[in-house]
């Protein structure tokens, strides 16, 4: 099992902006990078999730990683 260093992180409003720029600097990898941004400005650990979502909230690489894939499949197609 892989250690994520920053499951306890808080929201960025808990930090100064050095203090930002320090974490994001030891992200060691993009996915420890990407994780710690969500983790920072879109996580909320006291608002509940029971409402049906009409899209997936994805990360900005899986976002870049699908249209990336979307691209490639419709250029095969033409």
């Amino acid at each position: 099992m892989t250690y994520n260093p920053f499951q306890k992180i808080k929201s960025a409003e808990n930090y100064s902006e050095k203090e930002i720029l320090e974490l994001l600097e030891s992200a060691s990898n993009s996915y420890l990078y990407d994780y710690l941004i969500d983790r920072l400005y879109f996580y909320r650990p006291n608002k509940k999730n029971n409402t049906v979502k009409d899209y997936s909230i994805l990360t900005a690489r899986q976002y870049m990683d699908r249209l990336k894939r979307e691209k490639k499949i419709s250029e095969k197609c033409t």
